[in-house]
């Protein structure tokens, strides 16, 4: 015979309710326990089943995503989101079979897995929560993406057209960027992976020179207010100053030469 609801039975330890999750002839289906017209009953039923389904959709998207976007850190993150918001579908979908099969164990379990994971995501997203809103929005960063392709097209400007000839070289003393008058006055065309050294053969066995080169990657501004240096074998004078530029991550990436 079938316990009324409300009733309690006393089934020992936990770990009957274990190899026993399956169990429902203590407990009454809903549609027997409690007087359910159709329309309530199916209303129930339609809403936890809609819930389910709506939850479940969101991991499907969630797992799209980070298939193919690189979120670093925040991979893990929304994983655990993932985890969570399956969980709390599964227990939706539990509470509308417990109208035809009353796996009361089984829907505590999920219930108990879903609270841990929930738990667990509130913890993880109170600790994080502070790095989280380091993240830009879509629009934040092609605000910032305009305004770097702005910049780059003023420097680029900037230098083509500055005074003297200036030429931006990289770790390996290739040249990133001349303007104009390093063009003219060093004949230096647009072929690539031409470099210092190409420019001036002498520099590459100048321990003088060698020396400055050193100096200035490892982040010191360096000038000569009179020099000479030997350039398509005719010595020239010149003042010059090297100074170290810097990548997005604060590393010395090369000089610029002016």
């Amino acid at each position: 015979q079938l316990p009324v609801c409300g009733a309690t039975v006393d089934l020992g330890s936990t770990d009957y309710y274990f190899t026993n999750l399956l169990e429902t002839r203590y407990w009454p289906a809903r549609w027997t326990c409690g007087q359910w017209s159709d329309w309530e009953g199916w209303f129930y039923i339609l809403s936890d089943v809609l819930i389910f389904l709506s939850y479940f959709s969101i991991p499907i998207f969630l797992l799209w995503y980070i298939r193919k976007r690189e979120l670093g850190k925040m991979k893990w993150i929304v994983g655990l989101f993932i985890v969570f918001i399956a969980f709390c579908g599964i227990s939706h979908l539990i509470d509308a079979i417990l109208f035809w099969e009353p796996v009361y164990r089984l829907s505590g379990l999920i219930k108990g897995i879903t609270a841990f994971v929930s738990l667990s995501t509130a913890v993880v997203l109170g600790i994080t929560f502070p790095e989280i809103l380091k993240y830009k929005s879509p629009e934040e960063l092609s605000r910032d993406e305009k305004e770097r392709e702005r910049l780059k097209e003023l420097f680029e400007m900037f230098l083509k057209l500055s005074p003297g000839a200036v030429a931006m070289v990289d770790h390996h003393l290739n040249y990133i960027m001349i303007n104009k008058n390093w063009s003219d006055q060093y004949k230096v065309g647009n072929e690539r992976n031409q470099s210092l050294y190409s420019t001036f053969d002498d520099l590459s066995d100048d321990s003088i020179w060698m020396t400055r080169y050193e100096k200035v990657l490892s982040g010191h501004s360096i000038h000569q207010d009179s020099d000479s240096i030997t350039f398509n074998e005719e010595e020239i004078y010149l003042n010059w100053k090297l100074h170290p530029w810097k990548d997005a991550d604060g590393e010395i990436g090369g000089f610029i030469a002016f």
